[in-house]
């Protein structure tokens, strides 16, 4: 986690971002965690919470990181129905 708060608050922003990049890209409520965490850690930036900061972070990355890999799993399961269940013969009925 970088020292400086200059460089905390680009993290912040950075991730508060993706957070909301995360909601429109079919993450569900594995978007909108981080983004309530995103905000209450700026919310602590604000305060000079460090520790606040770096905990709701934590959240907030694990909560993007792992919506995105949901996403991946649906996708490549998608993918994998479609060409070895039958899907594409139900698909052009």
């Amino acid at each position: 986690m970088p020292g400086g708060g200059g460089d905390l608050e680009k993290t912040v922003g950075k991730w508060f971002i993706l957070s909301i990049l995360s909601l429109f890209c079919g993450c569900g409520l594995l978007g909108l965690v981080p983004i309530y965490m995103t905000h209450t850690a700026k919310q602590a930036l604000a305060q000079g919470d460090v520790a606040t900061v770096e905990k709701n972070l934590k959240i907030a990355k694990i909560c993007v990181i792992l919506g995105w890999v949901f996403v991946v799993l649906y996708v490549v399961f998608v993918m994998i129905w479609l060409l070895f269940a039958g899907g594409l013969t139900m698909l052009n009925m």
